[in-house]
């Protein structure tokens, strides 16, 4: 099975925008979370990892769609440097 990429978009402090340290640590949590949590199903166990695009929707952004090109360009630096990591991107 192959979920090519979805967004997760977190709301911090009735604010669209949270600082870059926190998503990173979300995205790591996450990341990790997937590592260890195998999937069993029809009595076949497998063992799902995650590449993770991290930034952030700053003041400055014209919109969001400009965060989440930036979420995608770090997703692909992710996939590039191999399996189960995430890239964070200004």
């Amino acid at each position: 099975w192959v979920i090519d990429l979805f967004h997760l978009v977190l709301k911090i402090s009735n604010r669209f925008y949270t600082d870059m340290e926190h998503a990173r640590k979300c995205a790591e949590r996450l990341r990790q979370l997937i590592a260890t949590t195998p999937i069993t199903q029809d009595n076949q166990t497998i063992s799902i990892t995650t590449s993770i695009g991290v930034s952030i929707l700053q003041e400055n952004d014209p919109c969001a769609d400009t965060a989440l090109v930036r979420a995608d360009n770090a997703l692909y630096c992710a996939k590039k440097a191999g399996r189960n990591r995430i890239h964070v991107t200004i």
